[in-house]
């Protein structure tokens, strides 16, 4: 068990947490005030904890100054509605960490309790800001009347802070989600993109092996032509033999039939071209 006023000293609780604190407190004091008790000293040094429970203690000494009502501080006798300004002091200082009146002279903080409002907490939501103007009232009269409303309002509080939680979780799990996606997109348009690339040079080589088997086709019907050439010159060049030849055959002959009948006439020999 631990005393309240230890665990304020350092620092302000977590937001959550100083509402489920601050709801248990309020749930004593309301059956307290149904069971017609006013607790009349609300101070944390008056309150422990377990855990998440929260217990009141019954033989304690009196509030410390900054927690007295307006009314307490004037001398007139304390009812329900003291508690609540009390409990108003303790939500305060849990949330916030500071106190609501942090006077340390007496007359100084007399002063603070019956004309000063605490300032402002930041970053609470408004139905909470709400509650603890509604608990700090200097008059009674314009002040919450019943602990019964507060715990409702807490416990709303309360509901209102899981909600936001779980919406800022699935905020989180959202963007997360998007930039899961975000880097999905990245890696599939690079996948893309080479494909693309891939693509592109699968093409050019294609076009390449086309133009060098064009080249080839070409060659080979060069090669075929020239080859229908040189076959033409050697039957040609045959040809020309064979003329010769013959025309070499014919002289031959014209020569021996000269002789023969005595014609002295020298004929061009053929083979020298005479």
């Amino acid at each position: 068990m631990n005393e309240l006023q230890e665990m304020q000293a350092c620092r302000a609780l977590p937001f959550e947490e100083a509402l489920r604190y601050a709801t248990s407190l309020a749930e004593i004091l309301r059956q307290m005030h149904r069971d017609g008790t006013v607790y009349g000293r609300l101070d944390p040094k008056n309150i422990v904890w377990d855990n998440e429970s929260v217990k009141l203690l019954q033989n304690y000494g009196g509030a410390s100054a900054p927690y007295l009502a307006p009314e307490q501080v004037r001398g007139e006798a304390a009812d329900a509605r003291s508690d609540i300004f009390a409990f108003g002091v303790v939500l305060y200082e849990l949330i916030s960490g500071r106190r609501a009146f942090p006077a340390q002279d007496p007359e100084e903080l007399k002063a603070q309790i019956l004309e000063s409002s605490p300032s402002a907490i930041e970053g609470i939501p408004e139905g909470i800001a709400s509650l603890l103007r509604g608990c700090l009232e200097k008059d009674r009269d314009f002040r919450w009347q019943r602990m019964n409303h507060i715990v409702i309002e807490l416990k709303l509080a309360n509901a209102s802070a899981r909600q936001a939680q779980s919406a800022s979780e699935w905020r989180e799990k959202v963007l997360s989600l998007r930039l899961h996606a975000a880097e999905q997109d990245e890696r599939m348009a690079a996948h893309q993109q080479f494909q693309d690339s891939l693509a592109a040079d699968i093409q050019r080589i294609e076009e390449i092996q086309a133009a060098i088997q064009e080249s080839i086709a070409r060659l080979q019907r060069g090669a075929q032509h020239n080859a229908k050439a040189i076959e033409g010159l050697q039957v040609a060049a045959s040809q020309t033999d064979e003329v010769v030849e013959h025309v070499v055959e014919a002289f031959g002959m014209m020569h021996k039939s000269m002789v023969e009948h005595g014609d002295t006439r020298v004929l061009p020999d053929a083979r020298d071209g005479r």
